[in-house]
């Protein structure tokens, strides 16, 4: 049995116990990184579900202007909780696209689901668009099913 065990396992040719292995096998570097990278993962995905990226928003010299609207749109979509608000890079000629994150995820799903009525009302957000915030992977799949859903209604009205 020993020719099949490596020999960083076996101390004083005596077997570690499984827990022992096991432990042992857990804190090598690779196997510690995938377990961080799935935790960070799983927060992210739920941080993830209380944010919205709004999309073509005239970027202003200073940041006041993102907050007022802001909180113009919450106000106008009835949200009370807290939130914060930061613009990201993009690589796109375009404005840097302004997140929200809040707090509870009902008031994202809120802001989502009233964004196109009440954009009309706040003067900077009329060219506007707002998504939730996903991940890559999830961001390629709704962009495809936005595209087949185009190609659908298209067929639909020849």
């Amino acid at each position: 049995m020993s020719n099949n065990v490596p020999s960083e396992i076996l101390s004083n040719s005596a077997l570690f116990t499984l827990f022992e292995a096991l432990k042992k096998g857990l804190t090598a570097a690779p196997t510690q990184l995938s377990f961080l990278k799935a935790a960070e993962l799983a927060q992210s995905s739920e941080a993830r579900k209380s944010a919205v990226i709004i999309k073509n928003v005239e970027a202003s010299s200073d940041n006041s202007n993102d907050s007022f609207i802001v909180k113009s749109l919450t106000s106008e979509c009835l949200i009370t909780g807290e939130n914060s608000i930061f613009r990201l890079k993009t690589t796109g000629n375009g404005p840097p696209l302004l997140k929200i994150q809040f707090q509870q995820k009902e008031d994202a799903l809120t802001l989502l689901s009233k964004f196109e009525q009440m954009k009309w009302k706040v003067k900077e957000l009329q060219n506007a668009s707002a998504r939730p915030d996903l991940s890559k992977p999830e961001l390629s799949k709704f962009r495809e099913s936005w595209r087949k859903a185009i190609a659908l209604n298209d067929n639909a009205g020849k």
